[in-house]
């Protein structure tokens, strides 16, 4: 605003404006001060004083009176920090300036301002020199520049507090005083009357500090005032919608009104201006954060100044006559329609301009004393996924859009939420290249596998590495910000939609709500993905089962944070221990067991193959056992797609397993069943940790043989199908998902150096090592023999049991089960290759074995791996 305009008009429409209401809002307040101040000590409530104002007019300030009324000697003019006469009540409305209150009056009749010099009494203005004087040329104020001088407790320590004040504090409060009349600003005022504030609370809750004068400044007042408050914001529109209506008035008339018309303005302002705060208040405006303000915001705000703009069009028309009463009531159209569009353009530039500052306050953000440089970054997708992401980042310090990247034509070359679509995926290299960027995040919240895959593999042809926004399920469900990027997932790079099956709880829940549920191998990634989604159906309750102690422990202090009101039960046992088995069985007694403990490294248990029967096999058998023995209703065993043709000792002791499981359906009421999958990505022991760990040292990726491929899923699919499948138990039952197309192993391990930013063979190298002792280049789900039938789950099949002599199968596992306690691994391959599983009898490996890092050769596209065997 013009500093003339605003001298002359508008900062005596501040006065009133504010100085009305804040009488009427703070009427409550008056009425308990003045019981207060009566109550405390005798005499009058109010302290009324002579003090010059403006041209050096005498005028009679009012004040609360805050000291009694003992008689004062010489000095009386002045009151020091200290002083015997405060009264307990009065000190407190000193420290507060709540005795400065009353001076509302003085402002609303003319006497004073809201800002302006603090008056002073005529013996003092006497003593003022010519220079000095120029101060009566401004109204004086409640409050005012020269206010931070806190000059009780200055004189609190002087002998002769009269001349102090004269020779010392008076001077320098009128040299800033004089400063600020020069400057009379509207913005300024604003500035002084928060800080007033400010100052206040900070005397409230910090020690005053002599050595200084004017009171720090600092985050630490932040938690006691806040600028953006919503009382702040009232106060803001409140002065706005006045503007607004007085510059309407101003452009109607060209100038100031006529006497009528200014009666007309002063009849309306206060009414319109509580009928715009109070419609405010009903719509919700001042619940909106202005720092965060948006389109559909402007909307709400454009719909309340419409509100009551048409209330004022109605009584336009309705006063219709012409007596007095009519004319001050029926405003012209065109000041509504003025006075509705200068208040809505005033709020929004407010609201506007507080965004555009929290916006530069963000990216002015300083890391360790230096200005952050933004990465400069392409946002793929620019759909509402994209466009959301566009407007969180614009109060980001870390990350500048450049444009967005698109695969729609129809969106190339246009502008979305001020960003340039720049082109489609297939220009995402020259781009990058084009625009310096530094890292490519993907905007797709709602993209399927397929999508992913391909759009990933277009981020790997570039040199910069890529992140993606959470989904969509998880934003919805709260746990994340789209705001909050992330590294993209190897999951994302299977080529196939993850597998969700169709009605989960609802086809799942009622198996197990209000069942005891034991889970054995509790602690590892499948057992504890296990436990979490079983807490979503709601059993009675469940026991966790693990010899790994810290794994147990971790899992149940995850759960109880989660204030999960399932019942949880950590029990520290080895599936080997058949009598400690029972202890927790005849404790617990399951109704539902889920049987997940098992070795399996592959490599590890071909040098162990005897543990591996123990573990394995044995362990089973006992878990078998016991959940015939207490009457368990449902027991599921995992497997493994190793169980398949096995080739090596772990996967053979997962199909003695699978047809333990199988053999007990024909003895017991159990229902049974067994679930069978392939790789799981991020289980402990998998590739993808192995790989990843590697990158982050730098290399070399090591892959065991260039053409091997596995079946991979996640672990929530696998816990998917687990859980479905102890629906459908009936009698030793094969469960498996369909896993899509098998992944190159070499492919994978590329995919993810790419991802990661480098380059593969360049930055990080990729080696052969050579296939380990019982690998295979290639995994099956099930075997040719094998036929698949459906299940009412979407993508799960059974396979049947097929006809086994179980007796005799029975024996042999108590011939393997003996010569695995006897610690004899030559006997073990022996009866194993003997049980017709498909497992080939072999020597067992000798111990130690050469560890595969002196195995290593270098692999590229263009070479022939050759690996030579070393010497068992």
């Amino acid at each position: 605003m013009n500093q003339t305009v605003y001298h002359r008009y508008g900062k005596r429409w501040l006065d009133v404006l504010c100085s009305f209401f804040g009488l009427i809002l703070l009427l409550p307040l008056f009425l308990l001060v003045a019981v207060a101040v009566a109550l405390t000590s005798p005499g009058p409530i109010f302290f009324i004083q002579t003090r010059v104002g403006q041209f050096g007019k005498a005028f009679r300030i009012l004040k609360f009176r805050t000291m009694s009324g003992k008689p004062a000697g010489r000095g009386s003019l002045l009151t020091a920090a200290g002083d015997p006469r405060i009264t307990r009540v009065g000190a407190w409305l000193r420290k507060t300036k709540i005795d400065e209150l009353p001076q509302l009056i003085n402002v609303l009749i003319g006497d004073m301002s809201l800002v302006g010099p603090r008056p002073e009494v005529p013996e003092f203005t006497a003593a003022y020199t010519e220079a000095q004087k120029k101060i009566l040329l401004a109204k004086p104020g409640i409050t005012g520049p020269s206010a931070y001088v806190y000059e009780e407790e200055l004189l609190a320590s002087q002998p002769d507090k009269e001349n102090f004040y004269l020779t010392q504090v008076l001077p320098a409060k009128l040299e800033i005083d004089l400063v600020y009349c020069k400057t009379i600003r509207f913005f300024a005022d604003l500035r002084l009357i928060f800080a007033t504030f400010t100052n206040i609370f900070q005397k409230l809750f910090k020690p005053y500090q002599p050595s200084s004068a004017r009171p720090a400044q600092g985050p630490a007042m932040k938690k006691y005032f806040d600028f953006y408050s919503r009382t702040n914001q009232v106060i803001f529109d409140g002065i706005s919608f006045s503007l607004a209506f007085v510059l309407a008035y101003s452009i109607r008339f060209e100038g100031w009104p006529s006497h009528s018309d200014l009666r007309q303005m002063y009849l309306w302002l206060p009414i319109l201006v509580a009928a715009r705060i109070l419609v405010h208040f009903s719509r919700g405006i001042y619940r909106q954060v202005w720092k965060f303000i948006s389109f559909s915001d402007v909307i709400q705000i454009a719909q309340s100044v419409a509100l009551v703009s048409s209330v004022l069009v109605v009584l336009r028309f309705v006063f219709l006559g012409t007596g007095q009463f009519s004319e001050w009531i029926r405003i012209p159209i065109s000041i509504i329609v003025l006075e509705g569009l200068l208040s809505l353009t005033a709020s929004m530039l407010i609201r506007g301009a507080r965004r555009a500052l929290y916006a530069h306050q963000k990216r002015a953000v300083a890391f360790d004393g230096q200005q952050m440089r933004p990465k400069r970054v392409l946002l793929y997708g620019a759909g509402r996924a994209g466009i959301m992401l566009r407007k969180e980042l614009e109060t980001n310090c870390t990350y500048k859009v450049v444009g967005f990247i698109d695969d729609d034509p129809m969106k190339v070359g246009t502008i979305i939420s001020n960003t340039h679509v720049l082109g489609n995926g297939d220009r995402l290299a020259s781009l990058v290249e084009k625009h310096r960027i530094e890292e490519v995040i993907i905007s797709m919240a709602t993209a399927s596998r397929q999508t992913l895959a391909r759009t990933l593999a277009k981020c790997r042809q570039t040199s910069v590495p890529a992140k993606i926004i959470p989904s969509l399920q998880e934003v919805l469900s709260g746990q994340v910000q789209i705001s909050q990027l992330r590294d993209t997932r190897v999951e994302e790079m299977l080529g196939r939609a993850s597998v969700e099956v169709s009605n989960f709880e609802f086809g799942t829940g009622s198996t197990y709500r209000e069942k005891r549920v034991l889970v054995t191998g509790a602690g590892g990634s499948i057992g504890s993905e296990l436990v979490r989604q079983l807490v979503r159906l709601k059993p009675a309750k469940i026991a966790i089962l693990d010899k790994d102690e810290n794994s147990i422990y971790e899992l149940e202090q995850e759960l109880r944070l989660q204030k999960s009101r399932i019942p949880i039960l950590p029990q520290i046992a080895d599936v080997r221990d058949n009598s400690r088995l029972r202890a927790v069985f005849r404790e617990f007694c399951p109704e539902i067991l889920f049987h997940a403990a098992a070795h399996k490294h592959v490599p590890l248990m071909e040098m162990h193959p005897c543990e591996a029967v123990v573990n394995n096999v044995a362990g089973t058998k006992n878990v078998l056992d016991l959940a015939n023995e207490c009457g368990v209703e449902r027991f599921v065993f995992i497997s493994s797609d190793k169980a398949v043709n096995p080739a090596n000792v772990m996967g053979t002791t997962k199909r003695i397993g699978e047809m333990l499981v199988q053999a007990s359906a024909t003895r017991n009421a159990t229902r049974v069943a067994c679930v069978r999958f392939g790789n799981v990505l991020g289980s402990r022991g998998s590739v993808i940790p192995l790989f990843k760990k590697q990158i982050a040292e730098g290399g070399p990726v090591t892959v065991t043989h260039p053409d091997v491929v596995r079946y991979f899923m996640t672990i929530q699919e696998a816990v998917q199908l687990i859980l479905c499948a102890g629906t459908q138990a009936e009698n030793g039952e094969i469960f498996v998902l369909d896993m899509g197309r098998p992944r190159n192993i070499l492919e994978l391990a590329r995919e993810m150096i790419s991802l990661s930013g480098l380059e593969p063979e360049r930055d990080i190298k990729t080696t052969i090592t050579g296939l380990r002792p019982g690998e295979k280049l290639t995994e099956e789900v099930f075997a040719p023999s094998e036929k698949l039938l459906p299940t009412r789950f979407e993508k799960l099949s059974l396979i049947e049991p097929g006809n086994c002599d179980h007796r005799a199968f029975l024996e042999s596992v108590s011939r393997l089960v003996l010569a695995a306690r006897n610690n004899d691994s030559y006997r073990v391959h022996e009866i194993l290759g003997s049980m017709d599983l498909g497992f080939q009898s072999k020597e067992p490996l000798a111990w130690p074995v050469q560890p595969p890092s002196l195995q290593m050769v270098h692999w590229s596209p263009l070479e022939n791996p050759t690996v030579a065997a070393d010497p068992v």
